[in-house]
């Protein structure tokens, strides 16, 4: 059994000056979690990376709180945001800060596989 990914709910909002706040979700639907404890612990596999193309990506975060509107940026390469771990039956949300574009695309890879989401 492997984790069954996949990108869901892209949503693109206007933010002013040019800007967009571009929205994933990547839910695991098998009980299966992306990276085991042992392959956590020993860093044996590399994270998973869920990327964003269709614009100038200006910030990238991983969502802690959406109702608090909490979340964690990731100041190194923000198109491609780097994700520890999906556990089973639960799904990491994310924000991406975008100049420019109109259509997007969001993406996974994983040691296990590849999926893809795209927003109009």
């Amino acid at each position: 059994m492997t984790p069954k990914l996949e990108v869901k709910d892209v949503k693109v909002k206007s933010i002013g000056a040019g800007l967009k706040e571009v929205t994933a979700t990547v839910e695991n639907k098998q009980m299966m979690p992306t990276h085991s404890g042992t392959n956590l612990k020993y860093k044996i596999d590399p994270p998973d990376y869920i990327f964003l193309d269709g614009g100038q990506v200006i910030a990238g975060m991983i969502v802690l709180d959406r109702d608090r509107n909490l979340a964690q940026e990731q100041k190194k390469d923000p198109q491609k945001l780097e994700v520890q771990n999906i556990d089973g039956y639960s799904h990491v949300d994310l924000k991406w800060i975008v100049k420019g574009g109109s259509k997007f695309t969001s993406g996974l890879k994983v040691s296990r596989e590849e999926g893809f989401a795209q927003s109009e």
